[in-house]
């Protein structure tokens, strides 16, 4: 039997750490679900009910498109953690890459959704709510 050191005794259990771990992360979400449901509150008290469906239209087709974005990086940089050190760089131009062929798309289907709605283009309301978007991602 070994005595445990006094580095040992001081580092909590790997389950502790996983479960702060997921705390954490839970209350991340949670505040993020919080803050964007209420920032539509008050963008639906503050906007014409026209407005706010162009809005909401917009944030739709900006959720999906962000779907895409997402897809892959981040589980492959997760999955070989050993390798990363020679996979950041290209991961990183793959999420440039891929970030810009997703605001190209945000703009084309912006304007083809305000052909179908017989709107105004939609594309500088496109690209200010996916610009809203990115930066409190990047927060």
């Amino acid at each position: 039997m070994t005595i445990p050191t006094e580095t040992q005794a001081e580092q909590p259990s790997l389950s502790r750490r996983a479960a702060s771990g997921v705390a954490w992360s839970g209350i991340s979400v949670l505040l993020s679900k919080v803050f964007a449901l209420g920032t539509q509150i008050v963008l639906a008290w503050l906007l014409l009910p026209a407005d706010f469906g162009i809005f909401a239209l917009t944030l739709t087709v900006a959720g999906f498109i962000n779907l895409i974005r997402e897809a892959g990086i981040l589980p492959v940089a997760t999955k070989r953690q050993n390798e990363f050190e020679s996979l950041k760089g290209p991961i990183f131009w793959i999420s440039i890459m891929v970030g810009l062929i997703a605001e190209l798309l945000m703009l084309t289907t912006a304007e083809a959704n305000s052909v179908g709605y017989s709107r105004k283009p939609l594309s500088g309301n496109a690209l200010n709510v996916d610009n809203v978007y990115l930066r409190f991602r990047l927060a």
